[in-house]
């Protein structure tokens, strides 16, 4: 078994170590804590995208819908062309 000066046995150098040890959790935080504080970013993540859209959608809404044919779904170099 390999030995470190430091730390006595490499944590890889016995039979049941992972193969790879190395993750993105920080130390001193559990892997279930990790994974609902990554959920919880996630949903926030989700909800600012769901307000942004139904904003998006509220103002196409409000606009004449000459305005959003026009306007909304055609490329800007599109537009610039027609002019």
């Amino acid at each position: 078994m390999a030995t470190s000066a430091s730390n006595g046995p490499e944590p890889a150098a016995f039979p049941a170590a992972f193969a790879y040890e190395h993750t993105d959790i920080p130390p001193g935080v559990t892997i279930n804590a990790y994974r609902r504080d990554r959920a919880a970013a996630h949903r926030r993540e989700m909800a600012a995208r769901r307000a942004a859209r139904r904003q998006t959608i509220l103002r196409l809404a409000a606009l004449p819908l000459r305005v959003i044919r026009r306007s909304t779904f055609v490329a800007p170099s599109v537009r610039e062309a027609r002019r």
